[in-house]
């Protein structure tokens, strides 16, 4: 069920632009337990099941609700210079209960007496301020749109989660989960503040053009103040710069040549327990750095557009090392690497045709790992290869006919108890068919579109990256939906 209100309102003045966005959002999910991890011995997991078989106690359900809202304004000075500040706040709340966030199963695909139902209370608050200047400048044959911002943000979260009795969840991933007589729904408990967080942060920015280049250069520096409130004396107070810059050439209208590298940050986080029990529950996790490298080439030849890139991606590795005693242990263990190309393509080919496409290849290695004993490894359920295929067709100005496709290529997770110490998710394709038809009805545009997902109705695992955990498909589904412009 899905009840999602919003409301933006914009307002041009002769000198200043203003918007105001609120929005409200009540989510729930029934049922539809979806996500598993792997305790066999197999080298590859066991054939995926009939995706329309439950794994659910009746009350099973996800709920997640709150507010929203960002104030944008921006005020010209002179016909150079403008100020600009940005507000946003929300609120967000929610419970679940679930016969464990991923249900284990052995070879055979039964499930372990491992397994626990759980049941988790949350909520999170955060809050932005952002004001600055920025303007347009010229020196000499060079253009420049230069801008200083500060901004600050406040974040706050509350969790509980609360664990059943083992060894109460049983039968198979092909018959569906069996409960025990002595089965009970654990209770729903309070949430207590875990962490809090305030971060403070200036950012410098220039945009230079010059004849057939454009050159970003950026930089920002952050100072987070990290407060753990389910532990005392693992508060962190943490400084970082963070640069950003891109260049592009074109040697005319129809080729950009381009490269950039980001660094951002990732706040630092508080171990909490699910359906995971972790034997350092209440440890703070340091924050971390990411940076992205990217060079590429955009191509537009007439009415079709399409880039290739190559990309270096490296971010902080989270592990859950699995102990003797089924407790876990949450580490930040090493770097997860990704390298690779994509291609994407999107235009006109013929008239009333549009086509949208892409490929990707990923090589995910592990570096820096402790003591180096997983340096070079796979990244847990990254596939190397993806792709996706997808024509429209307009008859006319009023229908279009859809289709895609994705394919996504095999994965590996880690495994102590395989022999090769890992196992593999296979690949996979899915079919997805569709219309959409606009009209206007009392002077109101209104678009009507059905789509139908996994036409074939193919059953069929989804890897995770950088988690062990993995999903189950979704059964052939339909979908209908109407858009009306106000």
């Amino acid at each position: 069920m899905k009840r999602i209100f919003f409301l933006n309102l914009d307002r041009q003045g002769k000198t200043s632009f203003t918007n105001l966005f609120i929005g409200h959002f009540d989510l729930r999910v029934n049922e539809g337990q979806r996500w598993f991890t792997y305790g066999g011995n197999g080298t590859e997991l066991p054939s995926a099941p009939d995706s329309n078989i439950p794994y659910d106690y009746k009350g099973t359900t996800k709920w997640m609700h709150g507010w929203m809202y960002t104030f944008n304004h921006e005020k010209q000075i002179n016909k150079d210079v403008s100020w600009f500040t940005n507000i946003g706040h929300s609120l967000r709340s929610g419970n679940k209960y679930n016969s464990s966030s991923a249900l284990s199963f052995d070879e055979k695909g039964n499930f372990l007496s491992s397994n626990v139902a759980n049941a988790q209370n949350e909520s999170g608050l955060n809050t932005y301020f952002q004001t600055g200047i920025r303007g347009n400048f010229e020196t000499g044959v060079v253009k420049q749109q230069a801008s200083i911002a500060i901004d600050r943000s406040w974040a706050k979260y509350w969790n509980d989660s609360n664990n059943g009795t083992r060894g109460t969840i049983g039968g198979n991933i092909y018959t569906g989960t069996i409960y025990s007589p002595n089965f009970a729904i654990p209770a729903l408990r309070y949430a207590k503040l875990s962490w809090n967080e305030i971060n403070t942060g200036v950012t410098i920015a220039d945009s230079l053009s010059y004849g057939k280049w454009d050159v970003l250069l950026a930089a920002s520096h952050k100072h987070e103040n990290f407060q753990n409130k389910l532990r005392t004396g693992q508060d962190i107070k943490n400084d970082d710069w963070l640069p950003t810059f891109g260049v592009t050439y074109k040697p005319n209208n129809d080729i950009a040549i381009y490269a950039s590298q980001t660094e951002s940050l990732s706040r630092g986080a508080v171990v909490v327990n699910g359906s995971r029990i972790y034997d350092n529950a209440g440890d703070t996790l340091a924050p971390s750095t990411s940076k992205q490298r990217e060079i590429g080439i955009k191509y537009n030849f007439e009415n079709i557009f399409t880039t290739l890139a190559y990309f270096d991606i490296d971010t902080e590795s989270l592990i859950d090392k699995e102990l003797d005693n089924g407790l876990y242990h949450r580490v930040a263990d090493g770097r997860d690497n990704y390298k690779g190309w994509e291609w994407t393509v999107n235009g006109q080919p013929a008239d009333k045709w549009t086509v949208t496409g892409g490929l990707l290849y990923m090589n995910g290695k592990r570096e820096k790992t402790n003591g180096g004993t997983a340096d070079g490894k796979f990244i847990n359920g990254a596939a190397k290869w993806s792709g996706v295929i997808g024509a429209t067709y307009a008859p006319n100005e009023q229908w279009n006919i859809i289709s895609r496709l994705n394919w996504v290529g095999e994965a590996f997770i880690d495994n102590s108890k395989s022999p090769t110490g890992a196992t593999r998710i296979p690949s996979y394709a899915v079919l997805d068919l569709g219309v959409d038809y606009s009209t206007v009805i009392s002077d109101v545009p209104v678009t009507f579109k059905a789509m139908v997902y996994n036409v074939t109705n193919r059953d069929y695992w989804i890897g995770r990256g950088s988690s062990t955990t993995f999903g189950l498909s979704m059964p052939r589904t339909f979908m209908l939906s109407a858009t009306v412009e106000i």
